[in-house]
């Protein structure tokens, strides 16, 4: 029986496809953090580790339909967003969707059985891919755009709140009750009771 259908090659193959891929993102981090990311499944608790699985099965998922309705770009979302913000560069946040074409691949030598299908199934799939990849690379421009604007923004509160600091100083020292006309002593009025200048006549 021939088996020339890309969904049903992923439907049948969705668990272990998850499992495999979701183990090889989490290689990318150190040995204590994987076990965090692998044993809490809580979003509050681990919410790193339950994007990117989240993420991992929502990009399956898309692979399992005939005709491809669900967005996919909310499941790559959750993944890309996060190694934007760890600035990941994009070589190395892209980089795992090579990886699950590794997977793929593997799986797709050991199921069909005739060259044929397997050069149909892995065209469409390649095909697939680099279209993910294409989305992949909008979402992290996006991602690291938004981030460097709230930098700016954070920047420019910092000056703004120092600027009106500076202001609020100079408006002081140029006050009258800190400030004789002509006075070269101005700055030091308060704190030396009685300065005088060349221009104060004395009693």
């Amino acid at each position: 029986m021939k088996r020339q259908n890309l969904a049903e090659f992923f439907q049948e193959h969705k668990a272990s496809l998850i499992e495999s891929w979701f183990e090889a993102i989490l290689n990318q981090y150190p040995q204590e953090t994987v076990r965090i990311f692998r044993n809490k499944k809580n979003p509050f608790g681990n919410p790193v580790g339950y994007n990117l699985r989240q993420g991992v099965e929502g990009i399956v998922d898309w692979f399992t339909q005939k005709e491809k309705k669900e967005d996919v770009a909310v499941s790559l979302d959750k993944i890309i967003r996060i190694w934007a913000v760890q600035d990941f560069s994009p070589s190395q946040t892209l980089s795992f969707l090579k990886n699950f074409k590794h997977i793929v691949e593997k799986q797709m030598k050991d199921y069909y059985t005739h060259q044929e299908e397997l050069w149909i199934n892995w065209q469409e799939f390649a095909g697939q891919i680099d279209f993910l990849l294409l989305m992949s690379m909008d979402i992290y421009t996006e991602c690291r755009e938004n981030l460097y604007q709230i930098k700016v923004d954070q920047a420019n509160r910092r000056v703004y709140a120092l600027l009106r600091r500076s202001n609020a100083l100079a408006e002081g020292l140029n006050s009258e009750e800190d400030y004789d006309d002509g006075a070269s002593c101005a700055i030091k009025k308060k704190a030396v009771k009685g300065c005088k200048n060349e221009f104060t006549t004395q009693s």
